[in-house]
C-alpha cells in the first residue's frame, strides 16, 4: 500500500494493482477540493461544479476533472463510455445520455446476466457523471446504463 499527497487536496493511494484517487476537504459535496476552488477561475467554491460546464462541451466541471481533462477547454473532454477508480473501490462512468432521462445502472459478471446497482436522473449535460460501488469481492464487473421507460 502506498500513499501520494498530491497538491490540491488530493490522496493517491496504491493497493495492490489498483490506484484510488481519495478527494479530502469537499465542503460544498461537487466532487472538487476546496484547495482548488479557492482562487479558481473554473471551480467555484459554493458552486455545485456537477452542474456547471465552463466549456460548454457537454460534460460537467466535475466530470472533467475527476478524468482529467481541462474544463475549461473545448479541446479536451473525458471520453464517453469512460470509467475509471475512484476512492474506496468506487468506479466513476461517464456515460452519454439525454438530459432529465431516468436511468438505471446495471451490473454483470458474464454480460448475460444484468442486476440493477443503481438508478439516476441525467442532469443538464450530453454525459453524466455516475460514481458506483461494486459489491464487495467482484473484481471483474462489467456495467451498462439502460434508460427506464414510464408508463
Amino acid at each position: 500500500m502506498g500513499l501520494l499527497a498530491q497538491e490540491g487536496g488530493s490522496l493517491l493511494a496504491a493497493a495492490s494493482d489498483e490506484i484510488y484517487r481519495i478527494t479530502l476537504d469537499d465542503s460544498d459535496g461537487d466532487g472538487i477540493p476546496d484547495s482548488e476552488e479557492h482562487g479558481s477561475e473554473v471551480f467555484l467554491l459554493g458552486a455545485d461544479d456537477r452542474l456547471r460546464d465552463n466549456d460548454l462541451d457537454g460534460h460537467s466541471n466535475t466530470a472533467e476533472h475527476v478524468f482529467g481533462s481541462a474544463p475549461d477547454s473545448r479541446v479536451t473532454m473525458p471520453s464517453l463510455n469512460s470509467a475509471v477508480r475512484h476512492s474506496a473501490g468506487a468506479i466513476a462512468l461517464n456515460l452519454p445520455t439525454v438530459p432529465g432521462t431516468a436511468y438505471r445502472i446495471e451490473g454483470s459478471e458474464d454480460l448475460i446476466e444484468w442486476r440493477p446497482v443503481t438508478e439516476f436522473t441525467a442532469g443538464p449535460f450530453r454525459a453524466t457523471l455516475q460514481v458506483v460501488h461494486p459489491e464487495f469481492g467482484r473484481t471483474h464487473r462489467y456495467f451498462r446504463a439502460v434508460a427506464i421507460q414510464h408508463d
